[in-house]
């Protein structure tokens, strides 16, 4: 076997037929694995020449491993730092390292990882976002990085999924479901709305989508950042493959609700979800999340990804949870001890100030208990 290090697009787009191969052969198959995905990524995260550091390791002439890595430089504390992450890491909430079935994961991942060693002199440190705990050759990874470099780790947010099998059949007999079927038939007896489910991309629903988006979140990186930039030019490449779909709501002719879903091989994803706030009393959002969810299921899908965030609603339709971590990693070079001081202390800061804000938020809990019966609740999707 033999590493080599990937720096220009040229040699990058060579690898697209390796990629595909390969990223089909991985534990779980995440649409944040494709080549489309990462091409777009690149345009709209990484600017016009982006810093390739992606090491592949070759069987005589077959590519049978790929570490994505790109580089940038940044500040930590006084000091410029040359960072390394994956290339996907701002658009995709698992990151992976594609690899042979027919190879010995452990042996592929040493020589990666002996590689990032040997090219310590080019790199200070690595950020590995989306470390998922379903898959196992992440962990494999967190485990061999933490043997050879100094690490620090740090959880991230819980996934919530709905995988359709005999425990999703369970939940549809709960009350909260009952209850938004009949808020359904109320809705399209007494205004005049129409349900739309799975319609194909096109120009009109995506800037119908952002402009509900920015009543809601004008601040948000889909508005205000690359993400949305990202979007617009990955949904028309998967709109060929009939992989991007809307689900909406109509009142009096004009969407009041919408709904973006992603899909690839078995699964779907819920990219984005906004609706008109003078409509929140209809509870179209939950409205709309049930109609799609039941559509997916219908087409026999095995999986409905509902994105990152453990809010209660999604809990009417699974219990299913991922954990992601984020594995901080100092290069053995002369910044080793620096960039493992700052890591510590930047991540000590962080822990601090989430203890403080949840101690806050239970005293006020407390405060206003006696009251908490007189309270309005939120209905789903209000």
């Amino acid at each position: 076997m033999r590493t080599e290090l990937i720096r220009t697009e040229p040699a990058f787009a060579q690898l697209k037929e390796a990629w595909t191969r390969l990223s089909q052969e991985t534990e779980h198959k995440y649409i944040y694995d494709t080549w489309e995905w990462t091409i777009a990524n690149l345009q709209a995260f990484w600017g016009p020449t982006p810093d390739l550091f992606v090491i592949a390791v070759y069987e005589e002439e077959i590519c049978i491993a790929i570490a994505p890595f790109a580089r940038s430089i940044k500040k930590a504390g006084w000091r410029s730092v040359r960072e390394l992450r994956p290339i996907n890491a701002l658009s995709a909430w698992s990151n992976s390292i594609y690899m042979d079935r027919r190879f010995n994961h452990h042996s592929l991942l040493k020589r990666i990882i002996e590689e990032l060693d040997s090219r310590s002199q080019e790199w200070d440190c690595l950020e590995l976002r989306g470390l998922n705990t379903g898959d196992n050759s992440m962990l494999l990874t967190w485990s061999l990085l933490d043997e050879r470099f100094s690490t620090l780790t740090e959880p991230g947010e819980w996934n919530v999924y709905i995988r359709y099998n005999d425990s999703f059949k369970d939940k549809l007999s709960n009350k909260e479901l009952r209850n938004m079927e009949r808020r359904e038939r109320k809705l399209l007896k007494e205004l005049d709305a129409r349900i739309v489910v799975g319609e194909s991309f096109s120009e009109v629903l995506w800037q119908r989508c952002l402009e509900l988006h920015e009543r809601k979140w004008n601040e948000s990186e889909v508005i205000k950042g690359p993400y949305g930039h990202f979007l617009g030019q990955l949904l028309p490449i998967l709109d060929q493959t009939h992989d991007a779909e809307f689900s909406y709501i109509e009142i009096n002719g004009r969407i009041e609700a919408i709904n973006l879903v992603m899909k690839k091989e078995n699964k779907a994803y819920g990219e984005i979800m906004n609706y008109s706030p003078e409509y929140a009393k209809w509870g179209i959002g939950a409205i709309l999340i049930r109609n799609i969810v039941m559509h997916y299921r219908d087409q026999r899908l095995e999986e409905l990804d509902l994105k990152q965030g453990n809010q209660s609603y999604k809990f009417n339709w699974t219990d299913n949870l991922r954990k992601n971590y984020t594995l901080y990693v100092s290069s053995n070079n002369s910044k080793r001890t620096y960039m493992s001081a700052y890591t510590w202390l930047k991540l000590t800061k962080r822990s601090f100030v989430k203890s403080v804000l949840l101690r806050g938020r239970r005293r006020k809990h407390a405060a206003s208990s006696h009251s908490v019966g007189k309270r309005e609740t939120q209905t789903m999707g209000g």
